[in-house]
């Protein structure tokens, strides 16, 4: 049901590398080569398919199609499918010697393929393909194929490079390029690679500034690295340019609730609701937005929600919840501690975002109590928005000097998270700043160890760094810390 819309932003884009494949996989593939080549091809017998080919070429340079068919065999040379077999999916230990049954289902699971590139063919094709292009720019679509190449080539100056040239060639024709080439953002996002992923959508909206869906993507990749504040400009950038797009008012939505702007989140949960009709979810999103004011605000929220649920059911246990929550809601015997206790159960359930709204009802009336604070720090790193992270603990920092203030919470774990959230955001020296503040028995431990390690090795200085992975080692005493320690000194 409460699929991120995050996540959403960056599966929209899957389907469309098929479809784009329809329009340049012509340009790509070889059914069209001659027969003799083509049997080589299909053989694997690539040096012997070049070699064919690259004769045919050389007997008349200004043939185009003898160019095209060479280029095609240079393009399926490089890029090749490479098969790896994982044998512990099949229960094998190491040396582990004897048999074993072995199911279909077993080998499926133990076997991927990847997309690789041959480093032999790389120059000579990268050469071609751009001369080619140079003496008949009408087949600029190979420009396509020479992209997908220099992505999975391994080096990401050059793919960033040939991507630019590529978006260049194609800038007037913005829909079917940015389709095409958004998908290598995709990839990179989905294997966690957010900076790489930002790279690619920044390179690709200096020639299409205002693309929508370059837009939305490049927001997302920055909430993915903990910058929510400067992804809802790139959200509300792309809202200017299409107000009915529902990825973007999901987006939008979602932002404003984590960032407390309640106002804003119900006005595009609203404007949503208006393109999705039948999704009871984006009710419950506005009933738990409403209760920022009080428990029963979201009254006429939950209504409507069971409402629609009746028609089209939504997950039957965040149905229940809403019926829980509603109930609560209107009992005048539920305490400020009880929502606070929910705001938690929110966020161990894995939806921080309606967190938010409950801790800040409770803050109404706790405005000094920094477990209030605390709690919402727990929130956002719960999400890795690590900027309103940083922010709420800073807010915690505060209230837990205030003179007249009694609290539990352990001012040495708000310096060691204040560490973890501005290295998180790239902040090297305020990152160390918070680690020297730390003091008492937490100084010593191979958990701050292994935050000034991180820090220094991120900062270039591999040296200081393993002096605290090995400090951190020795400390650890079998504690889980001990693994990241040695994973960084292998």
């Amino acid at each position: 049901m409460y699929m991120s819309y995050f996540l959403k932003s960056i599966l929209q884009f899957l389907t469309l590398l098929l479809i784009c494949y329809q329009a340049y996989g012509a340009e790509c593939n070889t059914s069209d080569l001659p027969e003799d080549i083509h049997k080589l091809v299909e053989q694997d017998k690539m040096d012997e398919a070049v070699k064919l080919a690259k004769q045919a070429y050389e007997k008349n340079i200004n043939n185009k199609i003898a160019a095209l068919y060479l280029a095609r065999v240079y393009i399926n040379a490089t890029l090749t499918s490479v098969v790896n077999f994982d044998m512990s999916q099949l229960g094998f230990q190491t040396g582990e010697s004897g048999s074993r049954e072995i199911t279909m289902d077993m080998l499926k699971k133990a076997t991927a393929s990847r997309t690789a590139v041959n480093p032999d063919y790389l120059d000579n094709t990268n050469k071609f393909i751009h001369d080619l292009v140079r003496r008949w720019p009408e087949e600029k679509n190979l420009y396509y194929c020479l992209t997908k190449i220099h992505f999975y080539s391994g080096n990401h100056d050059e793919f960033l490079n040939q991507l630019a040239q590529t978006a260049s060639l194609f800038k007037n024709n913005e829909q079917e390029a940015v389709n095409y080439l958004i998908d290598y953002g995709t990839e990179l996002m989905q294997s966690d690679n957010y900076d790489f992923a930002a790279e690619v959508y920044q390179a690709l909206l200096k020639i299409f500034p205002e693309s929508v869906p370059l837009l939305s993507s490049l927001g997302v990749s920055y909430i993915k690295q903990g910058f929510t504040r400067k992804a809802m400009a790139y959200f509300e950038h792309a809202y200017k340019n299409d107000r009915s797009d529902v990825i973007v008012l999901g987006n939008l939505s979602e932002t404003a609730m984590l960032l407390g702007e309640f106002e804003k989140a119900e006005k595009f949960l609203l404007k949503r609701a208006d393109f999705e009709p039948d999704k009871a979810e984006i009710y419950f999103d506005l009933a738990i937005n409403n209760m920022h004011l009080r428990p029963g605000a979201g009254n006429d929220y939950w209504a409507k929600y069971f409402s629609i649920h009746a028609r089209h059911p939504d997950d039957e246990q965040w149905a229940k919840n809403a019926r829980v929550i509603q109930q609560a809601a209107n009992n005048s015997d539920i305490t400020i501690s009880d929502w606070h206790q929910l705001a938690i159960q929110m966020i161990e359930s894995g939806v921080p975002k309606y967190a938010i709204p409950l801790l800040h009802y409770v803050n109404k009336t706790q405005l000094q109590d920094p477990s209030v604070s605390y709690s919402r720090a727990y929130a956002y790193d719960a999400g890795k928005h690590y900027d309103l992270q940083k922010s709420a603990l800073e807010e915690t920092l505060k209230r837990i000097k205030q003179s007249d203030n009694k609290t539990q919470i352990d001012i040495d774990q708000v310096y060691y998270n204040l560490s973890r959230s501005t290295y998180m955001l790239g902040q090297y020296d305020q990152a160390l700043n918070y680690l020297s503040s730390v003091s008492g028995e937490m100084k010593n431990s191979a958990n701050i160890d292994y935050m000034y390690g991180m820090v220094y090795r991120d900062r270039g200085d591999r040296k200081k760094a393993d002096s605290y992975f090995n400090s951190c080692l020795k400390k650890a005493n079998g504690a889980s810390i001990e693994n990241f320690c040695r994973d960084q000194l292998k």
